[in-house]
């Protein structure tokens, strides 16, 4: 477990200039943890190292204090992302949190990426193959053995149900909650809208399946969400009575619960957190097997032809969502015994 004094010092390490959930989030942290008179920091890294960044144009409504790399003594604290664990190479002496923001990442992902996306394939087939088989970072070669082998105090902390079972599977100790919360300034204005038979998705997870359905589904508009303000996607969400996702859920994503408090209904597949009601707390019937096909599209049609009685499926859900943020704020308090 780690130590917090008050002369302690916390580092959370975050890619510059790059605005997603879990950028987000590094920054929902340092601003909880400042407002509460904690000498909280961003530590922004580029190409792999410590880089002196900006704040993105996004989060400057945070409270936040950036710090050009973190101070390595036993007093100190720095929390790392899943993706750049091979940071924990740097320090001999600093408490470690790993923030397990999702899984799949933590396989497939680093930010060591850049610095050998050139190397020859066959080298990169072959580190993948042996990685994979022995449950470790496709790119940096740590593994749960390693993270369970730190010399220094570390704590494992969890954003997903889907992470916390993957953490007692490779029986990892010393594991917290610490998930995250829809940033309110999203709910701008009046959500409610007149609903339309539009169906949202992401294109950037799962397009190949989703084509098939939008396909199969003609007759209904289909909006890609992509490359849109946070106030072009609320406008969206407004009016359309759907959002699917047959992607990967590497953990709780945002995009699902932004459309549920704009009130869409939600249909997602069993991959990652999606298969975990913890995460996607919806009646099973809205969630499919890519076998399921035939269902989804029955589903998706019934769902629009009877939004006003289906809608009543996802009140559960919405609420959870707007009570994330007084959670989130409780785990900060429990880790960090505040």
């Amino acid at each position: 477990m780690i130590n917090f004094e008050k002369e302690s010092k916390i580092f959370v390490l975050c890619p510059e200039k790059i605005e997603t959930g879990g950028t987000e989030l590094a920054h929902q942290l340092v601003d909880f943890l400042i407002n509460r008179k904690i000498d909280a920091f961003i530590v922004y890294l580029k190409n792999g190292d410590f880089t002196i960044g900006e704040i993105p144009i996004g989060f400057k409504g945070y409270n936040i204090s950036i710090a050009s790399q973190p101070i390595d003594n036993m007093k100190n604290i720095i929390i790392i992302p899943e993706t750049t664990f091979h940071f924990i190479k740097k320090f001999k002496h600093i408490q470690f949190i790993l923030w397990w923001m999702s899984v799949d990442n933590f396989y497939y992902r680093s930010s060591l990426y850049e610095m050998i996306k050139f190397s020859n394939p066959s080298i990169i087939f072959k580190t993948i193959y042996g990685r994979l088989i022995n449950k470790k970072n496709i790119l940096t070669g740590i593994g749960f053995k390693d993270l369970n082998n730190l010399e220094n105090n570390f704590l494992h902390v969890y954003q997903s149900t889907y992470a916390k079972c993957t953490l007692l599977k490779n029986k990892v100790s010393d594991i917290l909650p610490l998930s995250d919360y829809i940033n309110s300034d999203f709910l701008e204005g009046d959500i409610k809208s007149e609903k339309q038979d539009i169906i949202l998705y992401n294109p950037a997870k799962g397009l190949k399946f989703t084509k098939k359905i939008i396909k199969l589904l003609s007759q209904y508009r289909f909006i890609p969400l992509v490359n849109l303000s946070r106030k072009e996607l609320a406008n969206y969400f407004k009016i359309s009575k759907i959002y699917i996702d047959f992607g990967n859920h590497p953990g709780k994503d945002r995009l699902p619960r932004e459309a549920a408090l704009y009130d869409c209904c939600i249909i997602v597949g069993k991959k990652g957190a999606s298969a975990f009601f913890e995460d996607i707390p919806i009646p099973q019937k809205y969630k499919f097997g890519e076998d399921e096909i035939n269902f989804i599209t029955e589903r998706i049609t019934d769902t629009i032809l009877n939004y006003e009685e289906n809608i009543k499926d996802f009140q559960f859900y919405k609420r959870r969502v707007l009570l994330e943020k007084d959670k989130f704020y409780k785990e900060i308090e429990e880790i960090f015994n505040l």
